[in-house]
Formats: structure tokens, C-alpha cells, sequence
């Protein structure tokens, strides 16, 4: 597609049921034009950062996720879309749930589901369970943040589809072990109870480089309290 709104809207291209990917050079009022025509946006940042292609400024339930055949890794995407909308200060990063959300709904209209996913009887099974103990509780406040810097496609234990488990009781990641230096010398600590006390106590400036970049998940102003062997329904 060009630039410019009438694209979307003089030409009467969208209609309900229409999928538009990218979407990285149509201005908002012309996504918002295909938005309410019943069309649904599938935004691909991690495809556009790699090609330098822009960035999509829709917003709303009908904008979804996607990975332009990169990996299949949603979370992934999830992620990087929270960081760069978060580095462009536009607003969306705010909607990353939503984003994830509406790629849910748009594959069950695409399956004929007929409603929104929901986990009752007589909905579709599909359902990944999550291997993921918190550095933070976990709560409805901040399950956006655990989401676009916690959750990843190695916590997964166990996919469903369709009812029947494709993966379960998947192997947990082996804990990474650290030696700690200076006045706790020859302790054996794990990469969660660094980020516990704060790297600068165990580590030296110049050893960082060697932490797993998996423990650097969190802010330190972030790390308090921890939950552990919470199975989280993603």
C-alpha cells in the first residue's frame, strides 16, 4: 500500500473479514477508516525493525500481532513491541495485552469460533500453560509487564490444541549457578537470588557481560518478593 489515507477508505478496499498486515504506511486515519469497515490490522514489529520498514501507529481491539513467518514466537513479538512502542513514546505500548487479545479473537473468527476464546466448556481447547515463577507477584496490575519482560516460549510446559496435549510436562530451562565474589566469596548463587540482592553487590562492573541477559529481565527498582510454582495460563 502507498502513503496517504484515502488508500484505505476512497478505494473501499477493507470490508469485514479483511486481514491488513504491516500497515506501516497508512496514517491513523486511514487504519482507523479499515478498522471500521471490519477489517483487522496485524502489525509485525520485529519484521519492520529488521527492514527498517516503520512503524504502525493503529491502535485498538482489532490491531493483532503477527510475525511475518519470522519464528512463531508470539511472546516474542509481544515483547518487542512493548520496547520499541515504549522507546517511540506513543502510547501503545500500554496496549500490548490488546494487541496479543486481538490476535485470539481474530484466529477464532478465522476457525469459526463464532465468540471471543474463552476457557469453558464447550470452547475451543486450545490453551498454553506457563512454567513461570515471578521475580514479582503477579498481579492484574502489572501482568502486562510480566508479559513483555518475563514471559518467553521457554517457560512453556504444556500446549494444547484442540483438547489434546501436542507438548506437556516439557522439561523446565536447568537453573544457571553463579560464584559470588568479594565478601561472599565461594557462595553458589542462583541467577534469581542475584537479581534479588542486586548485581553490584555480588558482581563486578566488568563480569556483567557474563550474566545470562535472561536474569536481566527486570529493572532492579522492579525486583521485591517472589512466587514461586505458580502455573500461569497464558
Amino acid at each position: 500500500m502507498g502513503d496517504g489515507s484515502q488508500d484505505g477508505g476512497a478505494l473501499g478496499i477493507a470490508r469485514k473479514g479483511s486481514v491488513v498486515a504491516h500497515v506501516v504506511r497508512l496514517d491513523t486515519e486511514a487504519a482507523q477508516q479499515m478498522l471500521q469497515a471490519g477489517a483487522s490490522l496485524v502489525t509485525n514489529p520485529r519484521s519492520n525493525m529488521a527492514y527498517g520498514a516503520g512503524l504502525c501507529g493503529a491502535s485498538g481491539t482489532s490491531v493483532a500481532l503477527g510475525t511475518d513467518g519470522l519464528d512463531n514466537d508470539l511472546l516474542a513479538e509481544a515483547r518487542a513491541y512493548f520496547l520499541r512502542h515504549s522507546e517511540a513514546r506513543d502510547g501503545l505500548a500500554r496496549e500490548t495485552g490488546m494487541r496479543v487479545a486481538a490476535g485470539q479473537e481474530l484466529a477464532g473468527q478465522l476457525f469459526g469460533d463464532g465468540g471471543p476464546p474463552r476457557i469453558v466448556p464447550g470452547s475451543r481447547a486450545d490453551l498454553v500453560v506457563l512454567d513461570y515463577q515471578a521475580m514479582t507477584p503477579l498481579s492484574p496490575s502489572n501482568v502486562i509487564d510480566h508479559l513483555a519482560r518475563g514471559w518467553t516460549a521457554a517457560h512453556v510446559r504444556d500446549t494444547m490444541v484442540g483438547g489434546r496435549f501436542v507438548v506437556r510436562a516439557r522439561p523446565p530451562r536447568p537453573r544457571r549457578r553463579f560464584t559470588a565474589v568479594g565478601a561472599h566469596a565461594g557462595k553458589h548463587l542462583t541467577a534469581r537470588a542475584l537479581i534479588r540482592v542486586g548485581f553490584s553487590r555480588y558482581v563486578p562492573a566488568q563480569a556483567w557481560t557474563r550474566v545470562p541477559r535472561a536474569a536481566c529481565g527486570f529493572p532492579r527498582a522492579h525486583v521485591g518478593g517472589t512466587s514461586s510454582g505458580n502455573h500461569d495460563v497464558h
